[in-house]
């Protein structure tokens, strides 16, 4: 039987300029109950833009090194780039391959390359054996 499980990473708002990075740490579960090679682990944040016109981030996963200068093409896994003028609020909901994800702790880094966020409310949900 599979049940939901999930840890907030962060629930309060937080800022990030351009070249800065926040990392989370995320231990999972033992692979008796994580089976990674079939899991979906959903990755929710809110997300809000603080300055006008072109505004890109990314979220990469067990990043060892958490460079902002070398950022491994094979560790990106969300590229966000966006061109707007609205600075209103939004829920992002992406679905990570569960085989990324070891059962020690696993790394989450939020950079942002050009313009300012403000994220809040990041959960990482999966699924358990039980």
């Amino acid at each position: 039987m599979q049940l939901s499980n999930y840890f907030v990473l962060q629930d309060n708002n937080f800022e990030l300029a351009e070249g800065n990075i926040k990392r989370f740490t995320a231990s999972m579960p033992p692979p008796s109950q994580f089976r990674s090679n079939t899991a979906r682990p959903l990755l929710w944040f809110n997300m809000q833009p603080l300055t006008s016109g072109r505004l890109k981030f990314i979220v990469i996963l067990n990043d060892p090194q958490g460079n902002p200068n070398n950022i491994p093409d094979n560790k990106v896994v969300f590229n966000y780039d966006f061109a707007s003028n609205s600075r209103e609020l939004r829920s992002i909901h992406e679905v990570l391959d569960g085989s990324k994800f070891s059962s020690n702790d696993n790394f989450i880094d939020f950079r942002v390359i050009v313009g300012r966020i403000r994220l809040s409310d990041i959960i990482l949900f999966f699924r358990v054996e039980t």
